[in-house]
């Protein structure tokens, strides 16, 4: 087997193991910081390319270079403010801890733009493993929880232990199903998606996630708008009645649920998305947590309160993030740190956000779709949950510029964006 094929080899093996980011099992505590299996496959591939390039006397590409020496100089500024926040702060294990998660996941962030093999046909195909793997999860999981713990919404445990993680569960299916809607919608060969897709939505609607299901539906709205905007209408005539049925049939669901499903739990959460008030404790805790993290904020405006101490000093007599890394950031590390964080989304968006391909559909990936799409919901589900140290994220931004260089490389050279995986 050559270099090339155990490289291959080792990133479908991530893609296969990718939905194991979104549960609580199947990881390892090392020194304090919970492992799951993907990010060890992860640090053994940038371990092995590293190690491929120099014993075949090739120099490991600047990492600078391939992401952009002004988004690289951000990243490393808002690492360095972090560590500077670690002064305004005296619980230095969660503050380290924050730390650590944030250099390791930028650290794979570099690994994935310069080791991922730039082929259209690869990463069409390491998006099919993960489709086909998340479903297969979504399947044990829901089977698991609703005939094993009869329980009315499903969780990233194995064993059921309340509510807890399910936020971190639709969170993933944000970065699954508009990909897979975006294949779905594009491509000939779709039974095989199609059922991996009504699989995960099927997840989406058992979780019970208000949030990511709004994410996701918008999502879904931006793919629509983006194609149209890459080629022109009259190429999308035939994809836009099945896409807009899609949207629709979201929606209805998320009408249907309420009227028609008798779990208190259920009627709750839903029928609080069109409330004129907070309804349920857990949506009073949020409250209080964004109210409380606003406080923080004008507190300490400029500088923050510190990486780690809102976090740390939660209420109830609990660990409590902010539900918003906007302001989780605005509160802990002031308007030096948020405003980072914001400028590096906005590189993002101008680096991703294509010209206008002059109606030439045939060159157009879908995964490149599928990406502006996913990236489209993060940015908006920042205001949902706090993510933004998490591994999984970076390694999609790492893939979103993978794919913005793959479609730039078929609209000059033409590429291979026809092939099919």
């Amino acid at each position: 087997m050559n270099p090339e094929k155990i490289s291959k080899f080792l990133w479908l093996s991530l893609a296969t193991t990718f939905p194991l980011f979104c549960v609580e099992f199947l990881r390892y505590d090392i020194l304090g910081l919970e492992i799951a299996i993907p990010m060890a496959i992860l640090a053994l591939i940038i371990f092995i390319e590293s190690i491929l390039s120099l014993v075949g006397n090739k120099n490991i590409p600047n990492p600078f270079i391939k992401v952009g020496y002004f988004l690289s100089g951000l990243l490393l500024l808002f690492i360095f403010w972090h560590v500077i926040s670690l002064a305004f702060f005296d619980g230095l294990p969660t503050s380290i801890k924050n730390l650590i998660k944030l250099i390791i996941s930028l650290g794979f962030f570099f690994g994935v733009t310069l080791f991922f093999p730039k082929e259209q046909k690869f990463i069409e195909r390491f998006w099919f493993f993960t489709f086909f793997s998340s479903a297969l999860l979504m399947a044990v999981l829901s089977y698991r929880y609703a005939f094993v713990h009869k329980v009315p919404s499903l969780s990233t445990s194995w064993e059921y232990k309340g509510n807890i993680g399910r936020n971190s569960l639709t969170w993933y299916l944000v970065f699954i199903i508009p990909m897979a809607t975006s294949y779905l919608l594009t491509e000939k060969r779709k039974v095989a998606v199609a059922l991996c897709l009504l699989m995960l939505t099927t997840a989406l609607i058992y979780s019970g996630g208000r949030g990511g299901a709004i994410t996701i539906f918008l999502s879904i709205i931006f793919i629509t708008f983006t194609r149209i905007y890459l080629t022109g209408i009259r190429k999308n005539k035939r994809f836009l009645l099945p896409l807009l049925s899609l949207i629709l049939m979201i929606g209805i669901i998320l009408w249907v649920i309420p009227q028609f499903v008798e779990e208190p739990e259920f009627l709750e959460r839903y029928n609080s998305l069109s409330s004129d008030h907070i309804s349920g404790l857990k949506d009073e805790k949020r409250y209080f947590l964004l109210l409380k993290a606003w406080n923080g904020f004008l507190s300490s405006p400029f500088y923050g309160v510190g990486l780690g101490k809102f976090s740390k000093l939660g209420l109830w007599g609990e660990t409590h993030g902010s539900h918003n890394d906007y302001l989780l950031l605005l509160a802990e590390q002031g308007l030096i740190g948020c405003a980072i964080f914001v400028a590096i989304i906005f590189v993002f968006w101008a680096r991703v956000w294509p010209q206008r391909l002059s109606g030439d559909s045939e060159r157009l990936s879908w995964v490149f779709v599928g990406n502006c799409g996913v990236f489209f919901g993060l940015t908006l589900s920042f205001f949902q949950i706090n993510v933004y140290k998490l591994t999984i994220l970076w390694l999609f931004l790492g893939l979103l510029l993978v794919s913005n260089e793959i479609q730039y490389n078929n609209r000059i050279g033409g590429g291979e964006s026809n092939n099919k995986s």
